[in-house]
């Protein structure tokens, strides 16, 4: 997925870049701390694929959107018509 491509760009190809202060707030301690660790790292491609994602609500909305085109309602059932 390209999205995919352009958070293991944003951590291991570019510095240019920032999540918002509420975007970063709901990511786990966890998270936050793999990120800023990645930062640090220079011996990788920006092809390497991460283990984790940044974008999490861009793909929910993505996914949903999907759904909602394919006639599948937020809970996975089908949608009948108007």
């Amino acid at each position: 997925m390209f999205i995919r491509f352009i958070e293991s760009w944003m951590i291991f190809g570019t510095d240019y870049w920032f999540i918002s202060p509420a975007e970063w707030d709901t990511y786990s301690e966890k998270k936050k701390n793999k990120i800023l660790k990645d930062l640090l790292l220079v011996d990788f491609f920006p092809d390497k694929k991460l283990n984790y994602t940044i974008f999490d609500n861009v793909r929910e909305k993505i996914k949903a959107k999907i759904d909602l085109n394919k006639g599948i309602d937020k809970e996975r059932k089908p949608v009948l018509g108007p």
